[in-house]
């Protein structure tokens, strides 16, 4: 007896291995306490080239204390390595005050100024949500296991009838027994009382 080769396992019908479990999203082995300290650093680093333009005149201290605040970030994604968010979380709130203060003090700046100043206040907003996250301040809600709910690739669980209403499988096969039961003789009657010719009948 064979099986179509296409199948794994050589049976028939069987579904290949993780199917119908949804592709892996990006970045799905990493939970919020990595995500956030990776934003950091990302965020430092678009200030830290944006204040290469010509525009941006005057914030380069601002800029280079967002870098360390990004770059002190990044530390926690070592494994084994020790907690730096709240080293990462002062000086990116020096960093956005300062870049706040330099702003306001060129008359709103330029183009580039605001926009490294709208990274720094999210990289500061960032790192105080990294760091009350790491310490149980804020909590998020636990995430659903993969695998699980309409898009999850389970078949639906199977119907049963209500506890109150009756089996009609269970109620059949309940009246035949019953019947069996009170008319036992109809069984023996429906079989022929004359054997078959040839077993047991002497022939004349």
């Amino acid at each position: 007896m064979s099986f179509p080769s296409d199948a794994p396992g050589g049976y028939p019908g069987q579904p290949a291995p993780g199917a119908g479990y949804g592709s892996p999203a990006p970045f799905g082995d990493l939970g919020a306490p990595d995500l956030l300290p990776l934003a950091i650093t990302v965020l430092s680093l678009v200030s830290y080239f944006c204040s290469y333009s010509t525009d941006a005149v005057g914030v380069s201290l601002q800029v280079m204390v967002l870098l360390a605040g990004g770059l002190v970030a990044a530390i926690q994604l070592i494994p084994k390595a020790p907690s730096t968010l709240p080293v990462a979380a002062v000086l990116s709130l020096v960093g956005a005050l300062s870049m706040l203060a330099a702003t306001i003090q060129n008359s709103g700046g330029t183009t580039i100024t605001v926009v490294i100043l709208i990274m720094g206040l999210l990289q500061a907003l960032v790192a105080v949500a990294a760091l009350l996250l790491a310490n149980d301040v804020i909590k998020l809600a636990p995430r659903t296991p993969a695998g699980y709910g309409p898009h999850g690739g389970y078949p639906p669980p199977a119907a049963y009838p209500p506890p109150n209403q009756p089996n009609p499988y269970g109620q059949q096969f309940s009246d035949r027994s019953t019947q069996f039961l009170q008319h036992p003789g109809q069984i023996s009657q429906q079989q022929p009382s004359t054997p078959p010719e040839g077993f047991g009948n002497p022939q004349a």
